[in-house]
């Protein structure tokens, strides 16, 4: 990978961790021909390490940008099974388990840099004082299957209210701690330019 520009590297993975999509569509194209496969089997592991989302939120975009076959690229990790795996258990109803497997999961021990969450979600909350927009999903609380539906709103529609309003509870959670990151973020900001 040492073809690749350290600065541009940093940014591609920044802005994957942020979005869970490949920006810069247009370099990506322009650099894949330059890369052997091996290289792009590297940047790709690189993503992985580093971009702190889901494989399956962008390895299709990886393919589809660097003209790689999925089948060589590595495969993908037990851990990405947590989107299907939500799924199963609201099918089953068992709200314990679901319990018990957000509490292995990790999702609801996640803490927020204020810093951090302020440069997130500056752009898309103007710079405003008052968070309203979350720029991410929490996976896997948020993440859609392949039918594009979401874990809440699907417990609600098979009659799984309980399910779906622990989901909903867990989510606002998160959404409320990150809000508070960054509007403590936005204060720290405040107060380094006065």
């Amino acid at each position: 990978m040492n073809s690749i520009d350290h600065a541009f590297l940093g940014e591609l993975t920044h802005w994957l961790s942020k979005s869970g999509e490949l920006s810069f569509e247009a370099e990506l194209r322009n650099l894949a021909p330059k890369l052997t496969n091996q290289e792009k089997i590297e940047l790709y592991e690189y993503l992985r390490d580093n971009g702190e989302r889901w494989e399956s939120e962008w390895r299709g975009q990886f393919v589809e940008l660097l003209g790689i076959s999925e089948q060589l690229l590595p495969a993908v990790g037990e851990e990405e099974a947590d989107g299907e795996e939500i799924f199963r258990l609201i099918d089953d109803g068992d709200i314990e388990c679901l319990r018990q497997f957000v509490i292995h999961n990790g999702v609801l021990d996640q803490v927020f840099d204020p810093d951090t969450a302020y440069e997130e979600g500056k752009r898309v909350n103007e710079g405003k004082e008052k968070c309203e927009i979350v720029p991410f999903d929490f996976y896997p609380l948020e993440a859609a299957n392949e039918d594009c539906e979401y874990p809440e709103p699907y417990a609600r529609a098979q009659g799984k209210h309980e399910i779906a309003d622990y989901l909903k509870a867990a989510s606002e959670e998160l959404r409320t701690r990150w809000k508070l990151a960054y509007e403590e973020g936005y204060r720290r900001q405040l107060s380094k330019a006065t």
